[in-house]
């Protein structure tokens, strides 16, 4: 049933890209009005909050727009590949799925998940790891990856994920899925005051690459 409301990328239109595109921009041009939105409206403390939590306010916030707006629906723990979901995933005007986006903390919580927006080795939770495996956006070649920074700032972890890559590149030590240089962070599309969007080129396994689009918003005041 699931199949039949999939975007495939693979027969993809330059007018569904463009909509893809568009509804990555609509979502990262709202981030700073969510962080105010939660501060403000929601009296939140999102530098403490958790992932679920936050991604729940994040989906009700831009279904917000939508009504005025009626471009884009949003729906939360969307099923993906085999009893994995994914945290967000955005329809167009048809109700078909046109994009799925991961959401992870930046740092995670726990000093052994440090690495979780890349990978979670053996347990396969890694944001990036998912995408490469196909878990997520198997049937997709643009996906996304909110990063909710919640110490230091985007600059930082841009720096770090790409030294995470570059050591797992050296180690070999990620044993679920192989990964090369062209794995890390290397486009800029934009850099403002509390958020970034960046992009990636990731390999996957038996499937095409996949476009990642990583947009961080700093969520400390």
């Amino acid at each position: 049933m699931l199949e039949n409301n999939i975007l495939s990328h693979n027969n993809c239109t330059n007018q569904k890209i463009e909509l893809i595109d568009n509804a990555i921009d609509f979502i990262y041009n709202r981030l700073d009005e969510w962080k105010l939105y939660l501060y403000k409206e929601e009296q939140m403390q999102p530098c403490s909050e958790n992932e679920n939590n936050l991604t729940s306010k994040l989906v009700k916030f831009l279904t917000t727009y939508n009504k005025v707006e009626h471009n884009y629906y949003f729906n939360s723990e969307e099923p993906q590949k085999g009893q994995c979901k994914i945290d967000i995933a955005c329809y167009g005007i048809d109700r078909k799925t046109i994009l799925v986006i991961e959401a992870k903390r930046l740092p995670t919580p726990s000093k052994k998940r440090e690495m979780e927006y890349v990978t979670g080795f053996e347990n396969k939770n890694g944001g990036i790891q998912r995408f490469k495996l196909g878990i997520h956006g198997e049937n997709y070649n643009i996906s996304a990856i909110i990063g909710y920074v919640q110490n230091k700032d985007y600059k930082y972890f841009y720096e770090q994920i790409n030294k995470w890559i570059l050591e797992l590149v050296k180690s070999g030590k990620d044993s679920t899925v192989k990964w090369s240089n062209d794995d890390c962070i290397k486009i800029t599309v934009a850099e403002d005051n509390d958020k970034a969007h960046y992009k990636s080129n990731n390999t996957r396994i038996s499937l095409e690459n996949i476009e990642l689009h990583h947009l961080f918003i700093n969520l400390c005041i």
